[in-house]
């Protein structure tokens, strides 16, 4: 955790890398192909997501599972919505 005190100045060059350490333990499924439309399944995007072994972001959108999937660690984001007749599982 990172604790700024007044007058603190946020340079671009800690910014990208405070991303970059995000981006290396994150993966979001739409980097794979996921359709947040819900028009096509988005199965197999999560599955491939899920064999990085890191964390998988679920952003907002209409997800739509055609079987069970299971993720390892995800955290879905706000206005994510699950249609289609899989169940996500996972931690």
């Amino acid at each position: 955790m990172t604790t700024f005190t007044s007058g603190t100045v946020i340079t671009s060059e800690w910014l990208n890398t405070t991303d970059i350490a995000i981006n290396r333990e994150t993966v979001d499924v739409l980097s794979y192909g996921a359709d947040p439309t819900g028009v096509v399944t988005s199965t197999a995007d999560f599955n491939e997501a899920n064999a990085t072994g890191k964390q998988v972001i679920i952003p907002p959108g209409i997800w739509k599972l055609d079987t069970d999937t299971n993720v390892g660690t995800w955290k879905v984001l706000p206005g994510a919505t699950f249609t289609g007749t899989g169940i996500l599982r996972g931690n």
